[in-house]
């Protein structure tokens, strides 16, 4: 009878799996996506004493990634992780089909959480407002880059604080000014994790919606993601609509979708 046990893991201990298990699948997985992953408990899975997998679980109990490279009962060993700990779910993209599978069979509801995207090429030249100037934030704009989006988004000085530091210390911030007001940021963000893709986004200032700045802050992201020789991916909610329209019109594809899979 085959014996499975389960035991917390780290993820710089895992790492070579999940590096393993981003290469399986069939599309590359979103950066933010990846990154709750991997901020999730860690556990290792072993099959009979033998080292198969690993996977990982939020603090909702949700089961955020799991992997299996050599188990011969991979339906055994993921009854094994519900039942041993308590998982109430799983948030699985579609570009994981084995782990889509394997939450179908203790489904009870399932919902769409996020539509995943990628660029399928170059985007076409991005056209901003007469006397806007699209460049790379440097440390002496961080101040207004934390100002900006904490006004626009409302999210933690703090945070933004430490991500837009890092962002800008790789060149990966860029800002669209007028008049010396920043108006919108975009972000090109090369994955550590998975080679030649870049997660994009945006941000744009409330009085400047709806006229473009959008959709055309994501084709500039697009241009250097190219330049790179990167391929371009995204995400969003299933509820942002106007994202959404600004991301289809900027050239992006959408194939895959996070799900919430309720057991």
């Amino acid at each position: 009878m085959t014996r499975f046990t389960v035991a917390t893991a780290t993820t710089h201990a895992l790492q070579a799996l999940k590096q393993e298990h981003l290469t399986s699948l069939a599309a590359p997985l979103d950066g933010m996506w990846q990154s709750f992953a991997d901020m999730a408990d860690q556990f290792e899975i072993r099959e009979d004493d033998m080292f198969v997998g690993f996977c990982a679980v939020n603090s909702d109990r949700q089961l955020l990634q799991f992997f299996c490279q050599g188990s011969v009962n991979p339906q055994g060993a993921y009854a094994h992780i519900v039942k041993t700990l308590d998982v109430a779910g799983a948030v699985v993209p579609t570009c994981d089909p084995s782990a889509m599978a394997l939450a179908m069979d203790h489904q009870k509801a399932v919902s769409v959480n996020a539509l995943m995207y990628h660029h399928p090429g170059a985007a076409d030249t991005a056209f901003f407002p007469d006397g806007a100037t699209l460049a790379v934030l440097n440390a002496e704009d961080l101040e207004s880059a934390v100002a900006f989006a904490h006004q626009t988004l409302g999210a933690s000085e703090d945070w933004l604080n430490a991500y837009f530091d890092g962002l800008i210390g790789r060149g990966e911030l860029f800002g669209l000014w007028q008049g010396g007001t920043l108006i919108a940021t975009g972000e090109c963000r090369a994955s550590d994790v998975q080679t030649a893709i870049s997660d994009v986004g945006m941000v744009v200032g409330t009085d400047y919606r709806q006229q473009g700045v959008a959709n055309n802050m994501l084709r500039a992201m697009v241009r250097e993601a190219t330049r790179r020789g990167h391929t371009a991916i995204c995400s969003t909610e299933t509820g942002n609509v106007a994202a959404q329209k600004a991301i289809r019109r900027a050239g992006f594809i959408c194939y895959h979708r996070i799900l919430d899979v309720r057991f």
